[in-house]
């Protein structure tokens, strides 16, 4: 029986940790090399890319309500995952984006002690889930000393802009990302235009785009350069900037991690020229929105950003705030709801 749980079919192979509980520390240990072994041959377990799992995780993403993500009476918006699995389809290079000195999950997979100690790990009663892709990707991800590049909801993005914006509106994302503000737009049925300098990140994005005729336009270049788009042209500018250099999406001269080494730099330089370039393509008394927090090299990013605003005439309107993930506990005022947030400063573009 035990031997032909070792046979190289991955329905053999992805057993549940109970019944791995029931194994002798020999069969233990020579199912965990077969796992081992069949993921040094498969690679790593990128999400699936083929146009059905695509077109299933897109339509699960368009069925979302998205009014009950928001919480107007405490301004919030709330989580939810939709969207995420299809956006990430696009972009297996995020699995590689080094963020601050932590692993990236391809480093744990790549090193073969490392990713036995995960094996086991998912195979544990108290903590594991088993060994299948998913499961491995997410492990990967959250392994001790590792962080993965994260990418905004889709879900998160669409209920932003239907608070901001009318059905039909055009929205302009000054850092595309992995797309999620761009699902998260045509979730909400807008017009989207976004820009973003990061060759893999385009190119991810302008897939989406193109396999499902997504009502988007965006372009290969960074927030700061402006000129593509008309005078007043955008009813609501909304991103989620980089947060100065925690996560390094590549290493292109484009980055503004390398173009603006500094806190100084990067504040003046690449913040300040793209908020000018939002406030000439925003129509007036529209709104443009900054999803940022503090991190821990740069601890003044919000309070740097609002007074910047400030000085370029541009209104600090309101204040939404971003639930994250989940906390066990806690006592302070800004995770009473039990979320990690961030927060949405909303400036009216005043002309």
């Amino acid at each position: 029986m035990i031997e032909s749980l070792f046979g190289d079919s991955r329905k053999e192979l992805f057993i549940r940790p109970e019944t791995f509980s029931t194994f002798s520390d020999t069969e233990k240990e020579n199912h965990i090399e077969k796992v081992f072994q069949f993921y040094r041959k498969n690679g790593f377990p990128y999400f699936p890319t083929h146009r059905p799992y695509r077109i299933k995780k897109l339509s699960q993403a368009l069925a979302c309500r998205i009014d009950e993500q928001i919480d107007r009476d405490n301004k919030t918006i709330r989580q939810s995952m939709n969207g995420l699995a299809f956006c990430w389809s696009y972009h297996p290079q995020a699995f590689g984006v080094k963020c601050n000195t932590m692993r990236t999950p391809i480093e744990v997979f790549e090193s073969d002690e490392l990713f036995r100690r995960l094996l086991w790990k998912c195979g544990s009663e108290k903590m594991g889930q088993g060994w299948h892709d998913s499961q491995l990707r997410l492990t990967c991800s959250i392994f001790s000393g590792t962080q993965r590049v994260s990418n905004f909801r889709p879900s998160a993005a669409a209920a932003i802009y239907k608070i901001f914006c009318h059905k039909g509106d055009s929205v302009y994302d000054m850092s595309s990302g992995y797309g999620g503000r761009c699902l998260g737009a045509h979730m909400a049925k807008m017009k989207y235009f976004g820009v973003d300098p990061c060759t893999q990140n385009f190119n991810g994005v302008q897939s989406m785009i193109s396999e499902f005729g997504f009502d988007a336009k965006i372009k290969n270049i960074g927030s700061e350069i402006g000129g593509w788009l008309n005078e007043n042209q955008i009813d609501f500018s909304f991103t989620s900037p980089p947060y100065f250099n925690c996560e390094k999406y590549s290493d292109e001269p484009t980055q503004s991690f390398l173009k603006y080494p500094s806190r100084e730099l990067w504040l003046t330089g690449f913040i300040r020229k793209t908020l000018q370039e939002c406030q000439r393509v925003t129509k007036p008394n529209r709104f443009i929105a900054l999803n940022v927090a503090n991190v821990q090299s740069y601890k003044t990013m919000v309070e740097d950003i609002i007074e910047l605003a400030n000085s370029l005439g541009m209104i600090l309107d309101d204040v939404w705030k971003l639930n994250l993930t989940k906390l066990m506990k806690s006592k302070s005022e800004e995770t009473k709801s039990g979320f990690k947030t961030e927060p949405i400063l909303i400036f009216k573009n005043v002309k």
